[in-house]
């Protein structure tokens, strides 16, 4: 007979496993899809060594994400949901902790504050952009924004080039200097705000989706780090991007970020 656990029965005493390791991996919690920091490099090392499905292109296949995909996890170090890692361990038939970063040391072995380190960040790289879901989304980080800017990661047929500059110049005209911010938050703006889901929705009809995301450029610009740091002076910028459809559930790319100046961060 099965025992139900419930009032009027004492609580269940498992014998804690010994040999049961913990996860040491860093964890972040992005959203509400939680990632893993994964090695690239090794990620590429254990492909390559593969005898069969060893290309990008097979290999993408046999775990189920793009072959673009693929080539952004291998290039870098980067958080990447738990399912797609669990994916790739079981391809390449290894634990999922050898697909991590290195993870920090246990709290006992740990100083009680780690050391500070300098860090340079280039002026010129690349960042995440997010796809748009919908017009209120991307009209409230045109609101939010000193300056729009485009760019284009696909090829645009006349009809979708249209599209996505009058996409453009609405978000623009909602950033802080444009001539429709005064409508926001009144009757105005539904026009507006409608133009945006039509445009939004004809443009994923020919396989053209929009990413946004944001950007603090410092000013004065300069392309080597001064010896004196200048007063903070900043730009406020929303990277509006015409990119390809994701694939197996992607909702993301890459899009060019200039910083204005090269920056030493210690952290």
């Amino acid at each position: 007979m099965r025992r139900r656990i419930g009032a009027g029965y004492p609580p269940v005493w498992r014998r804690p496993n010994p040999r049961r390791r913990p996860i040491v991996a860093k964890v972040k919690e992005a959203g509400s899809v939680l990632k893993l920091e994964v090695d690239g490099a090794e990620v590429k090392r254990l492909r390559s060594s593969r005898e069969r499905s060893a290309t990008q292109k097979e290999f993408a296949h046999e775990v189920g994400i793009s072959e673009r995909r693929l080539r952004e996890i291998e290039n870098a170090k980067g958080l990447i949901a738990v399912d797609v890692v669990d994916r790739l361990a079981r391809a390449l038939s290894v634990p999922r902790t050898q697909l991590c970063a290195s993870a920090p040391a246990p709290a006992s072995a740990m100083p009680s504050k780690p050391p500070e380190k300098d860090r340079f960040f280039p002026r010129f790289d690349t960042g995440i952009a997010e796809m748009v879901e919908n017009e209120a989304e991307l009209m409230d980080a045109a609101s939010k924004a000193q300056v729009v800017l485009l760019q284009i990661k696909v090829r645009l047929t006349e009809e979708t080039q249209g599209y996505i500059t009058e996409l453009y110049e609405l978000a623009s005209s909602l950033s802080w200097s444009g001539s429709n911010r005064a409508l926001l938050q009144t009757d105005g703006e539904l026009p507006i705000r409608q133009r945006l889901r039509e445009l939004l929705v004809l443009l994923k009809g020919n396989d053209v989706w929009a990413y946004k995301t944001d950007n603090i450029k410092m000013l004065p610009e300069r392309h080597e780090i001064p010896a004196q740091p200048d007063p903070f002076n900043g730009e406020i910028q929303l990277i509006l991007a015409a990119g390809p459809p994701g694939e197996y559930g992607e909702t993301s790319i890459h899009v060019d970020i200039d910083a204005g100046q090269p920056r030493m961060i210690r952290y």
